[in-house]
């Protein structure tokens, strides 16, 4: 179900974006999405459903047709992971649960809000080499009836490089069981951090397979988002 993910980069002015996704099997529990909203403003979603395969993929649908309604309706950030959390709790089996991290972003000024509910946190690489990890926010989406949610904020500047992904790229373990690891990938964002979004992707990719021999134990997926000159 690749068609469940978008195949081109969005082009956003200040911002250099691109994207990358791999599947464990046929079919994978990923998505990544950026939804235009009003006044100029977008949304950023990347999620990991808890399994693999056909029942991963049915639930990577529901996820992005519940989060696209969600953010049409301008509600606050925390308030749309609240309704998120509702829908899947209700909706599906015991045990089942959703790692999602929502961003709003105003691309002229460069702010972002943001909720992080259990995922692997996005890291920040700022033009000055200081690293922040996007950790605010709260449990995992459908584990809990009706948890609470804290809303986390950025400001980027030119240089700054925004780190998301899924914990399928840090741990991909090598022949030993050594997690490739997310001090791994920030040294890789690090090394090519005057370059653009897609050569910081594709790198970080490239080593992610040569660590794991090939193999692909889960799935995979990246995306990248530096703020360049206007």
């Amino acid at each position: 179900m690749e068609e469940l993910l978008p195949h081109t980069t969005t082009a956003i002015s200040g911002f250099d974006i691109a994207g990358a996704h791999e599947t464990s099997l046929a079919v994978g529990g990923d998505s990544y999405e950026l939804i235009p909203l009003v006044d100029e403003r977008w949304a950023v979603v990347i999620a990991d459903v808890v399994g693999k395969g056909i029942a991963a993929a049915i639930l990577v649908s529901a996820i992005r047709a519940s989060m696209s309604s969600l953010v049409g309706h301008e509600l606050a950030v925390r308030a749309i992971m609240r309704r998120a959390n509702r829908f899947f709790h209700e909706s599906v089996e015991e045990g089942k649960y959703v790692t999602l991290f929502y961003m709003v972003f105003d691309p002229t000024r460069r702010r972002m809000l943001y909720v992080n509910a259990g995922h692997v946190p996005p890291v920040l690489l700022r033009a000055n080499g200081q690293v922040e990890l996007l950790e605010e926010g709260g449990m995992p989406l459908g584990l809990f009836e009706a948890p609470r949610y804290f809303e986390g904020y950025i400001a980027m500047e030119e240089g700054d490089v925004l780190t998301m992904y899924t914990d399928g790229v840090v741990e991909t373990p090598n022949p030993e069981d050594d997690f490739y690891g997310m001090d791994r990938m920030v040294d890789r964002v690090k090394e090519r951090a005057t370059h653009s979004a897609t050569e910081i992707c594709s790198a970080i990719m490239q080593d992610v397979r040569r660590h794991g021999g090939g193999a692909r134990t889960d799935d995979r997926t990246l995306v990248v988002m530096k703020a360049v000159p206007f």
